[in-house]
């Protein structure tokens, strides 16, 4: 046990069929990482791009919404021999986080001519 409580979360989760969980951060993903292997672990909004060796090495999934984070989040998933996930954050009013309606298309073509990004 972790002391937390997330061991016993991460068990109710996947004895209830749960296979996708989603965290603030890159750090509390590595931590359910460390629990279980087979969980989809999802970081809702952006990370930071120091983040990204983190993201990469614990396989987490994450929120992009910027062009400079894919471009490095490829470079080190490239280097790491891996194919990092993500979903695109698209802002649909509220003005926090996202790209605009009108640069889905793009965006999408952006993130699809990355070699090792998987658009989820």
């Amino acid at each position: 046990r972790d002391g937390s409580g997330a061991g016993a979360l991460v068990e109710t989760l996947i004895s209830n069929g749960i296979e996708h969980v989603a965290v603030a951060n890159a750090t509390e993903g590595e931590n359910i990482r460390k629990l279980n292997k087979d969980l989809k672990i999802i970081i809702l909004n952006q990370p930071l791009e120091d983040d990204i060796n983190q993201i990469v090495e614990n396989e987490l999934i994450c929120g992009v919404c910027s062009k400079e984070f894919l471009l490095r989040l490829n470079e080190v998933s490239l280097k790491k021999n891996r194919i990092s996930k993500v979903h695109l954050e698209v802002d649909t009013g509220a003005g926090r986080n996202g790209v605009l309606p009108t640069e889905v298309k793009g965006m999408i073509e952006f993130i699809l001519d990355l070699k090792n990004i998987e658009l989820e």
